[in-house]
């Protein structure tokens, strides 16, 4: 037999077995910074670091982005009765009450971090919200929402990969007031922060991110009631109901008159929330350091407390590099001699010049986000609101890649800026009727690289009232050409890719409206053809993310069409999908990868 001397026999194993850790998985707040004691019996733990939360800014501010989140997963090895260095991020401050020479903006959130056991974890203070003039929030844990100013819809700013998400951006409107302004929500941990509606009576501030449920590993006593880490609502300039914070503390914006935002709450890393119409942004939430006192065993373990590690989910997880394709919604067409469209953003790293690196997944579930169209702006109808600038399109992700949605096509109508609204591909700006050219909506926002799309086109200056075209993955929106009776822009191309084994493209912008006839959809037609005179606009292709086309004169436009995930991987690898409306194929290329297409939202299982 082996000899068992300066060790002990585990089934053929030889070594030591380490003393057994009894923390019986109590879970420790540590909400003031100082230092963390190990129990007596405790020889390891389990970390979560909370950043605190960004404030907000005020008179239709953006909301706070969420504090970072940080939960590697791993059991850290610790010694007992030892005391480990905490920091507790602080919120940052909201904006106060505008007043002459007062500054609108809000205050990023500071960092949190643990030194435990030999292992630094700081989670990124969330960034703060914009406000009024400002062009956006700031990056952070979670970024800031865009903060209102008229026509511009200043975006949100992104977070930091893999602890948080980014902000909303704000609506478009070229009337405060009149017709409702609002701003966009901060980004969650768990969830992107809302954008701003575009048409009443919807048009209020964007809601706030939700955050991450972390109830299964650190208890329901946590956060607000498990979650933490929640983006703040938007301010609004509007006498509607306030846009909410987002899951896990995240403070409610304010409305108008003067209403101020909520908020995030303490210990959780919350975002604050806008301030209303004159109204004050809210403070974000202090953070936290979760930790959980774990009953398990570090180093070499015996053959019996690996088999228990293994029940009890507690193994070090691998993962694989995933090569991915993912395509948010695009947007609507704008209504009434509108623009089309943008598609919504494309993201790949497969097959493209503008392929990107791998994502490296984990083995285990995932939650795979799949972003519907926008609708198509209607047509307008005496006496009531207009609706007729196309509404953006609604993000995809998975993993750390996300895609925007595409920009909504603008309209030709009161209350309704000509300028296409910016997204993961720009919309079209909508018909002058030769008050001058309008500009179409900026692509590629948030900032991404390699870029996820282009601008769309300008519109005609003259009479003939030609739209812009929406732009696509692979190509501006055009322009129409001169003249009194020009055509619609054409839509921007998209993309063509063979990740599922056959070639498709993806991403292409709806075509502009015109007097002279409908402004063609994106070459290989994922965008929505344009209206003519009487004609509506065409829809995107469902799940290309391809921009609906622009309603022609006194008419309805086209809706974008929903994206699409897709994950390649080793053909070696388990692969389930939920729903069963998704699907996985076998043998795809030399290599027989597997490859999972995602229609709709859902679930991604390897294994």
């Amino acid at each position: 037999m082996p000899s068992t001397k300066g060790g002990s026999l585990n089934g053929g194993i030889i070594g030591k077995i380490n003393s057994t850790s009894f923390g019986k998985n109590k879970t420790t707040q540590v909400k003031a910074s100082g230092n963390y004691t190990t129990p007596a019996t405790v020889a390891a733990v389990q970390v979560a670091v909370i950043a605190g939360g960004g404030g907000a800014g005020g008179d239709k501010g953006g909301g706070g982005g969420a504090g970072g989140l940080l939960n590697p997963g791993a059991v850290i090895p610790v010694t007992a009765s030892t005391s480990y260095p905490v920091t507790i991020g602080g919120g940052g401050g909201g904006s106060p009450q505008p007043s002459p020479g007062t500054p609108l903006l809000g205050v990023p959130g500071c960092n949190s971090t643990a030194i435990i056991g030999g292992v630094t974890i700081t989670a990124t203070g969330g960034g703060r919200g914009g406000s009024t003039g400002d062009t956006a929030g700031d990056p952070g844990g979670s970024g800031g929402g865009g903060g209102f100013h008229t026509g511009a819809g200043n975006p949100g700013s992104p977070g930091v990969c893999g602890q948080g998400n980014a902000g909303g951006s704000a609506n478009t409107v070229s009337s405060p007031g009149a017709c409702g302004s609002g701003a966009g929500g901060g980004g969650g941990a768990g969830a992107v922060g809302g954008d701003a509606p575009e048409s009443k009576p919807n048009n209020v501030s964007g809601v706030g991110g939700a955050g991450t449920d972390v109830s299964p590993v650190f208890g329901p006593a946590v956060g607000v009631s498990g979650s933490i880490a929640g983006g703040g609502g938007g301010g609004a300039d509007f006498a509607g109901p306030s846009a909410s914070g987002g899951a896990g503390g995240g403070g409610a914006g304010g409305n108008s008159p003067g209403g101020a935002g909520t908020a995030g709450t303490t210990n959780t890393g919350g975002g604050g929330g806008g301030g209303g119409g004159s109204g004050n942004g809210a403070n974000g939430g202090s953070g936290v350091v979760l930790v959980k006192e774990l009953n398990a065993a570090s180093g070499v373990w015996s053959m019996q407390s690996q088999m228990s590690a293994l029940q009890q989910g507690k193994w070090p997880l691998t993962g694989i590099s995933a090569h991915y394709l993912v395509v948010a919604g695009g947007a609507g067409g704008g209504g009434s001699d509108g623009g089309g469209g943008g598609a919504g953003g494309v993201r790949i790293s497969f097959d493209s010049p503008l392929a990107g690196s791998q994502e490296f997944l984990t083995l285990g579930a995932h939650t795979v986000t799949v972003g519907g169209g926008g609708a198509g702006g209607s047509k307008p109808s005496p006496g009531s609101s207009p609706t007729n600038i196309g509404t953006s399109g609604i993000a995809s992700s998975v993993g750390c890649i996300s895609s925007a949605g595409g920009g909504g096509g603008a309209g030709e109508a009161p209350c309704s800026q000509r300028t296409g609204v910016a997204g993961g591909s720009g919309g079209g700006g909508a018909s002058s009727g030769g008050t001058g050219a309008a500009a179409g909506g900026a692509g590629n926002t948030p900032p991404v690289d390699p870029p996820q799309g282009n601008s769309g086109g300008t519109s005609s200056a003259d009479p003939g009232r030609g739209a812009g075209g929406g732009g696509g993955a692979g190509g501006v929106g055009a322009s129409p050409g001169p003249g009194s009776n020009a055509s619609g822009g054409a839509g921007g191309v998209g993309i063509t890719s063979s990740i599922t084994g056959s070639p498709l493209s993806y991403g292409g912008g709806g075509g502009g409206a015109g007097p002279g006839g409908a402004g063609p959809a994106s070459p290989c037609s994922t965008g929505g053809a344009g209206g003519s005179p009487g004609t509506p606009g065409s829809a995107g292709t469902t799940n290309r993310g391809g921009g609906g086309g622009g309603g022609g004169d006194n008419v309805g436009a086209g809706n974008g069409g929903p994206g699409v995930v897709i994950v390649r991987v080793p053909g070696g690898t388990t692969v389930a999908v939920a729903p069963g409306t998704n699907s996985v194929a076998n043998c795809v290329g030399p290599a027989n990868d597997k490859v999972a297409t995602f229609t709709v939202t859902g679930t991604l299982t390897l294994s």
